[in-house]
């Protein structure tokens, strides 16, 4: 993996990346469901907060190291900030607990914050209304 950028196109490597993260977030979910039996809702949320902290801080030509542990360090907080108050929690409990977090996490992508300046609402491109 370490010589995977020298040896092989940007696609494929960008590829890998994706891979690890996918499986890195994959085993998370394995150990909490697999070794405790809770079920989460919540792995999707932590990991879009650590994703939009390096994006947002990449746009600030902050170099890697920096961003990718205040990434780590934010959703480390959050994570700790939503989870004490669930610890005493089990079964359906807990996920009805992690699902208005993960819910509250996702970004409308008519918003201005995910780069929509008029924020008027996107229309589908095979709409009738994308047609006229």
């Amino acid at each position: 993996m370490l010589i995977a950028p020298f040896v092989l196109g940007s696609y494929i490597v960008s590829q890998l990346v994706f891979v690890c993260i996918y499986a890195t977030v994959g085993v998370g979910l394995m150990i909490l469901t697999g070794f405790t039996g809770q079920a989460s809702l919540g792995h999707a949320a932590f990991l879009a907060i650590g994703a939009y902290t390096a994006a947002y801080l990449q746009q600030f030509n902050v170099p890697f190291p920096v961003y990718f542990l205040a990434a780590g360090l934010l959703t480390g907080v959050i994570g700790a900030l939503v989870g004490f108050p669930a610890l005493r929690l089990q079964g359906i409990i807990f996920v009805m607990r992690e699902g208005p977090f993960a819910s509250s996490t996702k970004i409308n992508p008519c918003s201005r914050r995910a780069g929509n300046p008029t924020s008027a609402p996107m229309t589908p491109v095979n709409s009738p209304a994308a047609r006229k």
